[in-house]
């Protein structure tokens, strides 16, 4: 029996008894009142996800890509929006782009390229302009600014291209209990018991969606239970997960002492730079955040200080209270909201889950697994990062392709991401805290963490990462996510970024750099290793490989260099590492010696280089054997 470092409650035994079952109310009302009867249906399916916001969409979507069977569970209403994430940071982009569907989030959102602030004027009547920058100041990135779209434009749009890989969310669907037996004849070890609701019930009676988790509360609120048997469940159920209850794992940290108000508006203002981002210290009202919406709108976060986050504050007060706030804080200007769409006053918690999941099997991600405020535009972005990197594994582990251990590394890589990302939103929080903050202390702040927060800086070091050759390649950093750099590929001329040759399709990617064709010993080299690398005993499609050779595209490839590739099957896969005049792919990597390797994960992580040579060959079957499952 598979036994997982991480057991409920993250005791590392993992000998806690399975939870038990939290339908007790429900079974006491079937016994004493006999003329109520369920259906029940049972079913199975690879991966269950609970949750189906933005980081459910993209577990959901990595692991239908890869052919994985999935069921994709949520408590809402079709239409129905929770939380309000807006903001999508450069390398999250990226991801959608491998994903396919990049261009229409671009389309469909802002791109926020400038930043401005303010300060307070010297006759402390106003504000006035302080600097004014790039907002994303990061040349590696391959989209130079951060997006801002509305939340349901975004889930609509993973929505429809989970529809096109055949998955369908199942909407007013509430987990109800949970319960696992981790034996090796039991292919579908976890049973997850479920309530469908009645939609017409949630309309008429107004259900919020957090009542909605115990619908034994509401007559007439459950249509049938479902008995769903599953290999992995994937919780993605918000800052109340229901999924990390039960799995008995706390979140550490605490919740901050300053009150903010939000809204999302249309604004009728003579500000001046209405369309980028504007960090604002006001005399007359403190810190304030604007950012620029699709369609003219706007959104604002006001410093409130403290008291107002203790009661629950009607809507039509928090705009009042946010509007003020918003008048004061742009004097000299004029800034009024009209067409308000959501207004909210809150106090943000700073927590990290002491572990990301529960007897091998039960994972949680997004706001189940860290929470904060939305200052630093990482929640959406956090929450896919997380299922991006847990997914892919979970694809190979279903299809048999990798031992279950790799699962281990989704918290090793993700968990200091999160702690990371706690300690940025308390450095946020302090700066706005003090009174006499300025608005070069928060730009210097953001640029010193730009590269975190933009997602480019991301490197990741476990099991699935080989750190030993980096000498090999000091300019290509193993861990990272591969650079956004040009290539033009031999047959044709045509450019193409790297990362449009690694579209996501759930394959490693190696590629191999043997220096210059026109060498005959690097030819030699060629026939003799080229093989070698491709007879890899690995599972079959889980590795394409591409050859990326130091010339420009003014050299002409000698036809028996080009045969002998051509012969192994690369036509549409060897690419020069430079356009003519340009600055040479080895000479941006430094890559050293007779020629290098370098391997990239699904997920476009580098995850090892090697030397060209026989023991480059070793290195790579050794690499993958240490995970492989044995075929």
């Amino acid at each position: 029996m598979y036994t997982s470092m991480f057991g409920p409650g993250c005791d590392p035994r993992g000998r806690i008894p399975p939870v038990q079952p939290q339908i007790s109310g429900i079974k006491a009302r079937m016994q004493t009142h006999s003329l109520i009867s369920y259906p029940m249906v049972k079913d199975s399916t690879d991966v269950l996800i609970i949750g189906a916001g933005p980081a459910g969409l993209m577990a959901a979507l990595v692991l239908s890509m890869m052919k994985v069977k999935v069921r994709l569970l949520d408590r809402r209403l079709p239409h129905e929006v929770s939380g309000q994430a807006d903001g999508i940071q450069p390398r999250m982009i990226e991801i959608w782009e491998s994903l396919g569907i990049g261009r229409e989030l671009r389309d469909r959102s802002e791109h926020v390229h400038r930043m401005v602030t303010y300060k307070p004027r010297a006759d402390g009547t106003g504000i006035q302009l302080a600097s004014q920058m790039d907002n994303i100041s990061v040349q590696s990135a391959r989209y130079q600014f951060e997006i801002l779209a509305r939340i349901d434009i975004i889930e609509q749009i993973l929505e429809e291209r989970l529809k096109a890989e055949g998955v369908i969310v199942e909407h007013s669907v509430v987990p109800i209990s949970l319960d696992i037996k981790n034996k090796p004849e039991d292919p579908y070890p976890v049973k997850v018991k479920v309530a469908q609701l009645n939609p017409q019930v949630l309309n008429d009676q107004n259900i919020s969606q957090e009542a909605r988790g115990n619908p034994e509360s509401f007559d007439g609120l459950v249509d049938n239970f479902h008995n769903i048997s599953v290999k992995f469940v994937i919780g993605c159920d918000g800052g109340k997960s229901w999924t990390r209850k039960q799995l008995n794992i706390a979140m550490e940290g605490n919740q901050t002492d300053l009150d903010w108000g939000v809204m999302d508006f249309t604004p009728r203002t003579n500000f001046p730079t209405p369309r980028a981002k504007n960090i604002i210290q006001s005399p007359l009202a403190g810190a304030l955040g604007y950012l620029p919406r699709p369609n003219g709108a706007a959104r604002v976060y006001v410093m409130l200080g403290e008291g107002q986050a203790e009661r629950v504050v009607p809507r039509s007060e928090a705009i009042k209270i946010v509007a003020e706030k918003l008048r004061r804080g742009f004097a000299p200007y004029e800034m009024e909201a009209e067409d308000v769409t959501w207004c909210s006053i809150f106090r943000a918690s700073q927590r990290v889950a002491k572990c990301f999941s529960g007897y091998g099997r039960i994972f949680i991600a997004g706001d189940a697994c860290h929470t904060h405020s939305p200052k630093a535009g990482q929640g959406a972005n956090a929450a896919m990062s997380d299922t991006f990197n847990l997914a892919w594994k979970l694809g190979y582990v279903v299809h048999q392709h990798a031992k279950q251990d790799i699962l281990e590394t989704y918290e090793q890589e993700r968990r200091p991401h999160s702690l990371e990302l706690i300690e940025l939103d308390r450095k946020i929080f302090r700066l706005f805290g003090g009174q006499t903050v300025t608005p070069e202390e928060y730009t210097n702040l953001w640029h010193e963490q730009i590269m975190f927060a933009s997602g480019i800086g991301t490197r990741y070091t476990s099991l699935f990462i080989d750190t030993s050759g980096q000498s090999l390649a000091p300019g290509l950093l193993i861990g990272e996510r591969i650079p956004s750099l040009e290539v033009v590929r031999t047959e044709d001329w045509r450019p193409l970024n790297l990362h449009d040759i690694c579209l996501f399709n759930g394959k490693f990617r190696l590629f191999i750099l043997p220096g210059s064709i026109l060498n005959s010993n690097t030819v030699a080299r060629l026939a003799e290793l080229l093989p070698k690398f491709n007879t890899a005993r690995l599972p079959a499609g889980i590795l394409d490989s591409y050859i990326i050779i130091d010339a420009d595209n003014a050299v002409v490839v000698e036809s028996h260099a080009a045969a002998l590739i051509l012969n192994e099957g690369y036509h549409d896969r060897i690419f020069f590492g430079q356009n003519a005049g340009s600055r040479s792919l080895y000479a941006t990597f430094e890559v050293a010696g007779v020629g290098v390797v370098f391997l990239v994960r699904p997920d476009n992580h580098v995850s090892a280089i090697v030397p060209f040579d026989e023991a480059g060959v070793c290195k790579i079957a050794h690499y993958f054997s240490s995970w492989i499952s044995p075929q």
